[in-house]
């Protein structure tokens, strides 16, 4: 099973075409797994919800994509994260509204007895930009590696989540010895290693030694392993709200590599194929969750 674990959000999705608002549940650890699971993967979730109404409305929709595992804790003083996500056709606006908010208060009694069962535990980024989200963490890593289990992280670098840039790269770096894979989008990448060459911040990247992967949008994506730089094309897509298509990718791509203990450069061209898929098809309607395609129409694009 894949365990993905943090933020799960009340996402206000406001579309400047038609002028109206959605609400939606969303989250990027919550997308994956939902994603995960419509891909026909054992997945798994672990966050928590504020004690406010819209935690109970998130704890409803959550428990309807049938998830392998669902452990939803509740913080009662606290507020369920929201996201104001902006959609204009191929390019999209995130207002995260996070601070003092329930992803901040994660337990580790409630993963550590699924974390052994788990053959990959995926983190979300919000909890890191918190102390007390660091020692979670770091606890339920060290208690994944104790069983075997390889650990991923999306490096995502929403604007307000950590007091600055510079936390921000002091915190990623030294996370990134203790993960295996690692997702970037290129202004991500680009934007943590502080350069506008995509090619610079991988070679510098690579110096860590991990598998990761950068996705271009339409213009598909790479992996990097040992050093080894492979670019894979996307299929190409009428998109309407690129909303999530990161996270159905990342998806994609763990769902392929997940059971295998030794990953060949073939592994990873059919796992990054596998996600420009999930990502491109993610696009042809609005929203996270609902907008992931099914393992049957991903591998229409696969033969």
């Amino acid at each position: 099973m894949i365990l993905s674990v943090g933020e799960v959000t009340q996402d206000i999705f406001l579309n400047d075409e038609e002028g109206r608002f959605e609400i939606k549940v969303g989250g990027a650890p919550f997308n994956l797994a939902a994603a995960l699971k419509k891909l026909g993967a054992k997945a798994g979730f672990y966050g928590c919800v504020g004690g406010d109404g819209f935690g109970g409305e998130i704890r409803r929709k959550a428990e309807s994509f049938g998830l392998d595992f669902l452990k939803l804790d509740t913080e009662q003083k606290t507020n369920t994260p929201t996201v104001l996500i902006r959609s204009r056709k191929d390019d999209v606006e995130f207002t995260s509204f996070v601070k003092k908010t329930s992803d901040k208060y994660l337990k580790y009694s409630s993963v550590k007895d699924v974390v052994k069962n788990c053959d990959i535990i995926h983190f979300g980024s919000l909890m890191f930009a918190d102390a007390a989200g660091r020692r979670f963490a770091y606890k339920t890593i060290r208690r994944a590696r104790e069983h075997g289990c390889r650990v991923s992280f999306d490096a995502n670098m929403r604007d307000g989540v950590f007091p600055s840039i510079e936390k921000t790269r002091a915190v990623y770096f030294e996370l990134f010895r203790s993960v295996d894979f690692i997702k970037f989008s290129e202004s991500e990448i680009c934007r943590l290693f502080d350069t506008n060459d995509c090619e610079t911040a991988v070679a510098k990247m690579s110096e860590y030694q991990k598998i990761f992967f950068v996705t271009f949008g339409k213009n598909g994506s790479l992996w990097c392993k040992n050093g080894t730089v492979k670019k894979v094309g996307a299929i190409s897509v009428d998109c309407m709200d690129p909303t999530g298509a990161g996270d159905a990718f990342f998806a994609g791509v763990l769902s392929q590599l997940c059971g295998k203990r030794e990953i060949s450069d073939s592994d990873l061209d059919y796992a990054v194929r596998c996600g420009n898929v999930c990502g491109a098809l993610t696009t042809l309607s609005r929203g996270t969750c609902d907008a992931v395609p099914s393992r049957q129409e991903v591998e229409k694009y696969l033969k």
